[in-house]
């Protein structure tokens, strides 16, 4: 069963993945590569796929924290499993994005901001909050939310409890938004930092957290199914319409509203295991999506005089825009596959035998 739920985990991710891989496409590029209007409020909003990924990411985490308790040595375990889940790629990233800035700015980069990079603590200096990779705020905001994880693993179990503290970060992140500019003079720099810190992001964490305690109380339920299918139309709904609108309601900042609509679709994953989760495509871009998120924004941009080409060609703007995604995707695609197989997956499993090798040890001098 637990294979199950792994598998349906990485259908999402895949899904995610390829959201911000396709918002990225129309992003990146100078000038952008603007979508078909009829679509283009759906690919525009693709930025809240991140958002995605945080809820799946807590939700992921309180399924695997007990195997990490059956070491013997849950904090060492879990600390050992996320480093060398997420540093040796994010690494790897920062020394190709430092080595591009010097050949292509003939400039030293900001070893600070490496400095800050490589110890995962760049979210919490403004200057340093984007990271040396292009996307990598993303990845700081999970680290420091791994720091924090076992604490609310162990200390803020239950719903009730996951519930308050999900309305207490609400509650942070307004006073910290509407109170605290004054700790960063430059107001762009201001909005920036904001945009990337862990105190906005907090609630979306903890509304993964309980959509697993959520699933933990119904799936034993007999009406779990019905419960979501509930789920599934109400966070598509809330899906839409943030999609047409992207509206935050009260001390609800729209990037809550947008994780409340993923908590709801991941919470109807969970019970009902639908069939159009169950694709090998999107699992195996599951598999690969950390190596997708962090090479895709460099490749668009190593090839972005292509992309503009065939984005300037003529035929229908659908087909053009359709053109670059396939073309970016399927370099993103095999250079994913690569850094999965040849940097990820030997880390990860180093990890996994080096807690052996500890929780062994520990064994031997009890």
């Amino acid at each position: 069963m637990q294979n199950d739920r792994l598998e349906f985990l990485d259908n999402l991710r895949g899904i995610a993945a390829l959201y911000v891989l396709l918002f990225h496409v129309y992003r990146v590029s100078t000038p952008n590569l603007a979508p078909p209007p009829a679509f283009a409020p759906l690919i525009e909003f693709g930025y809240s796929g991140v958002w995605l990924f945080f809820v799946i990411s807590a939700f992921s985490l309180s399924l695997t924290m007990p195997r990490h308790i059956a070491t013997g040595m849950p904090l060492v375990s879990f600390a050992t499993s996320r480093f060398f889940r997420i540093a040796p790629l994010f690494y790897t990233v920062i020394i190709y994005s430092t080595l591009h800035y010097c050949i292509t700015r003939w400039s030293a980069p900001d070893w600070g901001l490496i400095a800050g990079s490589v110890s995962f603590l760049f979210n919490l200096v403004p200057k340093w909050s984007r990271s040396a990779v292009a996307g990598g705020w993303a990845v700081g905001v999970e680290m420091i939310f791994y720091a924090i994880f076992p604490l609310l693993y162990f200390f803020a179990k239950g719903i009730k409890a996951r519930l308050i503290t999900f309305f207490v970060g609400l509650v942070i992140y307004y006073i910290f938004a509407n109170h605290f500019s004054w700790l960063v003079s430059n107001p762009r720099l201001w909005a920036q930092f904001d945009a990337g810190s862990i105190v906005r992001f907090f609630p979306s964490f903890t509304l993964g957290l309980l959509a697993f305690e959520a699933y933990v109380a119904l799936k034993v339920n007999p009406r779990a199914k019905l419960f979501g299918s509930a789920a599934l139309a109400a966070g598509l709904l809330l899906f839409s319409w943030q999609v047409s609108r992207s509206l935050g309601w009260g001390i609800f900042h729209r990037v809550h509203v947008d994780t409340i609509a993923y908590a709801l679709i991941l919470l109807s994953a969970a019970l009902c295991q639908p069939r159009v989760l169950a694709s090998r495509i999107l699992s195996y871009y599951g598999r690969i999506s950390y190596s997708v998120y962090l090479w895709h924004i460099p490749l668009i941009v190593l090839s972005g005089p292509v992309l503009q080409r065939v984005y300037a060609s003529d035929g229908p703007q659908w087909l053009r825009f359709a053109a670059v995604s396939a073309i970016v995707l399927g370099l993103a695609t095999i250079i994913a596959h690569v850094s999965y197989h040849g940097i990820e997956r030997p880390s990860v499993e180093y990890g996994k035998r080096l807690v052996k090798k500890l929780s062994e040890a520990q064994r031997q001098t009890e």
